[in-house]
């Protein structure tokens, strides 16, 4: 078996199965994403910009001799050396065509190189273009304010390393990008559209005219704000993106890519992996694994991704914190499988306060849940988050064997074939110690797929896993829904455990666990309503079953906020709840945790 950090509370017993209730009980407070650090703006030079009134002969250094050009604000952006502090200022309101990149200079941690907007009113200064509308090469950026579209571009703001090693300290806030590589050909609002009723190869083809190159719907770092790199070894350091908006876009929402981490359970990377004991990566050769580190997404809003909302991938301290996607996955087709908001190659991980509704399931797209902690993710604590009306299902647990090659410590593999080829074997990715409390699931799932899950879909071997104090509520128009299913028949998933979840249907109609792909795993002191033989099913003998905790869902159930309204109306069924060591310091929506309950919320 895989070893485990002492200390953890993963207190394991015969047969290897984890010990919730031993030991002494703890309140874990709840952490945040920590602020970036502050910057005197008051000795920086700002340069003023105004498309229709500005002039690039102009000094800039007032809103009265603005310039006038992106072509300007580059060259301004590649003077920048170490230790200046500089500001382009752009007016509300006014319109810059063409892609515009920062590249070239050398702006320091400590006086990062700002663009914002200056003017009167609400609106933004827009950046139009047809490419990458605002490209992002060097490190120490700060991005703030800026509205970027261009239904013709392949990506709005994109941060893309031109050289080696970490890119770091950069911050994109506040800013609206919509309509990116996206041709909308519909009298309606995208959110108002039936995904039935659109013709997806129209708004964003998979292919080009030839019908054999790859079009622009395949890649998943198009969209709306995007990491990704290519030179390298490279990586990100030190990045926040914060309270930005992002409308209409495919494929992506919003993406931090690397692709310089190949490693069990990830299958893709320029870099050649080592193995896990090997900590000396070397940016010269590609010999090592290079992920990127200390990433924070909070407050963002995606509606309408064409494909997936959000995805942080191969990044290691990470927070995904009170961000919402609706309706993602709307060109969703064959051969894809995008979700709400998920996780990918993630280690140490807080993702709480999220929500991800109505993620569609149609023209044969696949997986399409609201959440999901994805292929080789380890160490992850999903808590305080809310999912509902996504057709394929709550949350999925995945994970994949990917071929490795063995090698000596200079890269050169341990074993050839005939054709001195270097022999692969396929190993799993590690994924477990993973944490799912406190979270409500709320009509997930779609009549036309009946395994869609109400709570969870666990694809492949997955290993380790707590989920405990959940609210499930089903939808009642689906016969024989899961509301877990195993669904590879082909590998396990291992060491789950369930305990203290209210499981609810609000009529009989067949509720199953469909879970035969599990082994070695416990469904501890749940509650299971309107599933007849459920409980007995699994072993369940602490269940409460067959008691209505009276849970009133909200008739408007868009927002966070609404989670309150899943409480259990039942307080006798409350507080049968067992006390687990370890748990939150508080409940789904904040309530102080003083005592053991059922269910997300306490009270």
């Amino acid at each position: 078996m895989m070893e485990y950090k002492k200390g953890e509370g993963w207190i394991l017993t015969g047969e290897d199965k984890i010990d919730l209730f031993e030991g002494e009980s703890v309140r874990e407070r709840i952490t945040h994403a920590p602020d970036y650090p502050t910057v005197d703006t008051s000795a920086y030079t700002d340069y003023y910009f105004d498309s229709a009134d500005g002039y690039d002969e102009f000094d800039g250094l007032t809103p009265l001799t603005a310039k006038k050009s992106i072509q300007e604000a580059e060259r301004i952006c590649r003077e920048v050396k170490a230790g200046d502090r500089v500001r382009l200022l752009f007016k509300r309101g006014c319109t810059f065509v063409g892609n515009f990149t920062i590249k070239g200079g050398e702006p320091s941690d400590e006086f990062p190189l700002i663009l914002d907007a200056y003017g009167e009113g609400e609106g933004y200064p827009v950046f139009y273009g047809d490419d990458s509308v605002v490209k992002v090469n060097v490190s120490n950026i700060r991005l703030y304010n800026l509205e970027v579209t261009g239904p013709t571009a392949y990506r709005g703001i994109h941060v893309l390393p031109d050289k080696k090693g970490a890119m770091k300290n950069i911050v994109v806030e506040s800013c609206f990008v919509h309509d990116i590589n996206w041709n909308w050909v519909y009298p309606t609002e995208p959110k108002d559209t039936c995904p039935d009723d659109i013709d997806v190869e129209v708004v964003c083809p998979h292919f080009h005219k030839d019908g054999k190159t790859l079009g622009r719907y395949w890649y998943r770092y198009f969209g709306g704000i995007i990491f990704h790199n290519e030179i390298g070894p490279s990586w990100f350091e030190n990045i926040w993106v914060l309270k930005n908006v992002v409308k209409n876009v495919a494929r992506t929402g919003m993406t931090i890519y690397n692709k310089w981490v190949d490693k069990p359970g990830v299958g893709y990377g320029y870099n050649t992996w080592m193995g896990y004991d090997f900590t000396d990566n070397d940016v010269e050769t590609g010999l090592g694994y290079f992920v990127s580190k200390n990433i924070y997404w909070n407050d963002n809003y995606v509606e309408c991704a064409g494909g997936d909302g959000f995805v942080v991938s191969s990044a290691e301290n990470v927070f995904v914190e009170r961000n919402k996607t609706y309706y993602s996955n709307l060109l969703g087709r064959t051969g894809y499988w995008n979700g709400g908001l998920w996780v990918y190659n993630v280690k140490d991980a807080i993702f709480q306060y999220n929500e991800a509704a109505y993620t569609w399931m149609r023209h044969g797209s696949e997986d399409s849940e609201g959440f999901d902690i994805d292929n080789a993710c380890v160490d992850l604590i999903v808590q305080h988050n809310y999912s509902h009306h996504n057709e394929g299902g709550g949350i999925l647990f995945c994970n994949l064997a990917t071929p490795v090659v063995e090698r000596e410590k200079d890269g050169t593999p341990k074993a050839v074939d005939e054709k001195g080829e270097p022999i692969e074997e396929k190993v799993t990715g590690r994924w477990f110690r993973n944490i799912v409390r406190n979270n409500v699931f709320y009509e997930n799932g779609n009549p036309r797929d009946v395994v869609r899950s109400g709570l969870i879909t666990i694809a492949r071997e997955t290993d380790h896993v707590l989920v405990y104090n959940n609210t499930v509520v089903l939808r009642d128009d689906i016969d024989g829904q899961s509301v877990i299913h195993t669904e590879d028949e082909s590998t396990y998933c291992y060491n789950n455990v369930y305990a203290n979840n209210v499981f609810y249907a609000p009529k009989k109609t067949g509720a199953r666990f469909t879970v035969k792909m599990m082994k070695n795993s416990q469904f501890i002191n749940n509650l299971y309503y309107n599933m007849d033989g459920q409980a007995e099913a699994l072993g369940d003998e602490a269940a409460i079953v067959g008691v209505d905790p009276l849970i009133t869902p909200p008739k408007d159930c868009l927002g966070i906020d609404k989670m309150q309204a899943f409480a259990l109306g039942n307080k006798e069924v409350l507080v049968k709840g067992k006390e687990i060591k370890k748990a939150s310091e508080t409940d789904g929506v904040g309530n102080e945790n003083k005592s053991a309950y059922l269910g997300a919320i306490c009270k």
